[in-house]
């Protein structure tokens, strides 16, 4: 897996929570402008989120640090203020790391499951 560094702290949100936290913007009672930080506001380093797959999956993975250089810009620590979302569109991350890591390597998992047996069924 290639990364920048196993240090760098990212705040990692689980994709049916974003989708969530858009659609409230769209289509809530009160029209949301603005702009809403989405995330957990929790910081996870690139280390744990290895570690954590490896957990749930019992493989090791074999990573790359280096592999990308970091950009100028970005920040090595990141976390979400997810308040101004919580007041307005009554929006929180319903997903933390190890939910949403259980839920997609479920789904990844069901994916491969289900290309197999594509592959080998008998017309």
């Amino acid at each position: 897996m290639p990364l920048t560094s196993r240090k760098d702290k990212r705040d990692f949100v689980y994709v049916e929570d974003a989708v969530r936290a858009h659609l409230l913007a769209a289509t809530g009672p009160i029209m949301a402008s603005g702009i809403f930080n989405i995330g957990t506001s929790v910081e996870t380093t690139l280390e744990e989120v290895v570690q954590a797959i490896e957990r749930r999956t019992s493989k090791k993975i074999r990573v790359e640090e280096g592999a990308y250089e970091s950009r100028q810009w970005a920040s090595p620590c990141w976390a979400a203020d997810v308040r101004l979302a919580g007041e307005i569109l009554g929006w929180k991350p319903a997903h933390d790391l190890e939910a949403g890591l259980r839920k997609t390597i479920a789904w990844a998992e069901a994916r491969r499951q289900a290309k197999l047996a594509t592959k080998w069924s008998i017309p």
